[in-house]
C-alpha cells in the first residue's frame, strides 16, 4: 500500500479517494509523519489502522525499511509544521504537488536559501518561509537521520513510475532482514509431524520438495490421492503429510533404486493437481500414468546422454514391468 501511495498520479484511483476522506493528511505523506500526529478520522477504519499500528509499526523498524524522521517527511501538509498544513501557502515550494524534505537537502544537509532559489531562477521564493522551514529542521533535534542516505525502500517508494518486479524486490527486502536461519515453518513441521528436524537435515530435504498432497483429493475428499503406487511398485505408500511431503524415511535410503522410483511417481501425481485446479474432478489414474510414461522417456533419453544407463535401469525396472502388466493397459483403455 505504501509503495502504491507513493507513487506519482494515483490521486484519480477510486480507493485513493475513498481512503483519503479518513485521515486530515495526504496519503502519501501517512507513513513518513510522526505516529502521534498521524490522525485517522474514524478510529475503526478496517484498513488504514490495521495499515499503520498493526504492519507499518512493526514491519519498518524489524526489517530496517526506515527510520524517524525520514528524508521523504514531508514539509508541506504535515500536521507537526502547522505554517504549512494549506499547500497554497507554500506553492511556490512545491514539487509535483508534494515537498518533502529530500526535495530540500543538499550534500547531506538542508540547502541555503540562495542555492534553492537558483535551483528555481523562474520563481521567487519567500524568504521568510524558508526561515520557517529551516526553524523547523532545526526543532527536529535529530536530524542526523534526516541527513542519511535514502533507504531502498525508501528508493523504491519516491520512484516515478512503478518499477519491474516490485513484488520480489520487496520480497528481496524483507526476507534478508528476517530470521532466515530459523524459518517458522520448518519449526512448525517438527512440532506437528514430531520430526528431528535439524537445519542440515531440512536442507537436504527442501530440494526434493514438491506441491504438497494428503491421500485424499482436495476437493472432492473421496479419490485416492495415492493413484494405485501399490500395483506400480508393490508397496503401500505411508498416509503421512512426512512422507509424502518431504519424503521423510530412514537415512540412507534416498538412493535405493524402488524409493527413487517412488519419489518420482508421487511427484507426477502432486503435479497433476495443479492442472486441474479449477474443474470439479480430480485428476484420473490415466493422466497420471500417462505423465510418467512420458517422464521415463526423458529420463531414458538424459541417462543416454549422462552415460548412466544402468542407473536409469535399476530405477525404472518396476515401471517398465508394471507396464506389461493387464492392469496397466486395463486403466489406459478407461
Amino acid at each position: 500500500m505504501t509503495i502504491e501511495m507513493c507513487k506519482k498520479g494515483l490521486d484519480n484511483k477510486a480507493w485513493v479517494k475513498i481512503e483519503q476522506q479518513s485521515t486530515c493528511t495526504h496519503l502519501i505523506h501517512l507513513p513518513w509523519i510522526d505516529k502521534t500526529h498521524r490522525r485517522i478520522l474514524h478510529n475503526n477504519h478496517p484498513v488504514l489502522n490495521y495499515a499503520f499500528r498493526d504492519v507499518w509499526h512493526k514491519v519498518k523498524g524489524n526489517r530496517k525499511l526506515t527510520k524517524y524522521p525520514s528524508p521523504l517527511m514531508p514539509v508541506a501538509n504535515n500536521p507537526a509544521f502547522p505554517p504549512a498544513l494549506q499547500t497554497a501557502n507554500y506553492k511556490d515550494w512545491l514539487v509535483d504537488d508534494h515537498l518533502q524534505f529530500m526535495h530540500l537537502m543538499t550534500q547531506g544537509k538542508l540547502a541555503d536559501f540562495e542555492t534553492l532559489q537558483l535551483a528555481r531562477p523562474q520563481i521567487v521564493l519567500p524568504k521568510f518561509q524558508y526561515c520557517q522551514i529551516r526553524h523547523y529542521y532545526t526543532c527536529l533535534g535529530d536530524n542526523a537521520r534526516l541527513r542519511r542516505n535514502i533507504t531502498p525502500f525508501e528508493l523504491l517508494c519516491t520512484a516515478t513510475q512503478t518499477p519491474r518486479c516490485t513484488i520480489s524486490t520487496l520480497y528481496k527486502l524483507l526476507l534478508p532482514q528476517g530470521d532466515s536461519k530459523h524459518l517458522i515453518y520448518i519449526w512448525s513441521w517438527k512440532r506437528e509431524l514430531k520430526l528431528d528436524l535439524s537445519e542440515e537435515t531440512i536442507k537436504r530435504r527442501l530440494h526434493i520438495l514438491m506441491f504438497s498432497s494428503c491421500n485424499l483429493f482436495w476437493r472432492c475428499h473421496r479419490s485416492l490421492g495415492n493413484l494405485l503406487c501399490k500395483g506400480v511398485l508393490g508397496c503401500d505408500i505411508i498416509a503421512s503429510p512426512a512422507h509424502v511431503l518431504l519424503f521423510w524415511d530412514e537415512e540412507g535410503t534416498e538412493n535405493i533404486p524402488d524409493r527413487a522410483l517412488e519419489r518420482h511417481l508421487l511427484n507426477t501425481a502432486k503435479l497433476q493437481i495443479p492442472l486441474r485446479w479449477k474443474y470439479a474432478f480430480p485428476p484420473t489414474p490415466k493422466d497420471w500414468l500417462l505423465k510418467v510414461d512420458k517422464l521415463a522417456r526423458f529420463e531414458e533419453l538424459l541417462s543416454f546422454y549422462a552415460q548412466r544407463t544402468t542407473n536409469f535401469r535399476d530405477v525404472w525396472l518396476r515401471w517398465f514391468l508394471f507396464r506389461d502388466t493387464e492392469d496397466y493397459k486395463q486403466i489406459l483403455g478407461s
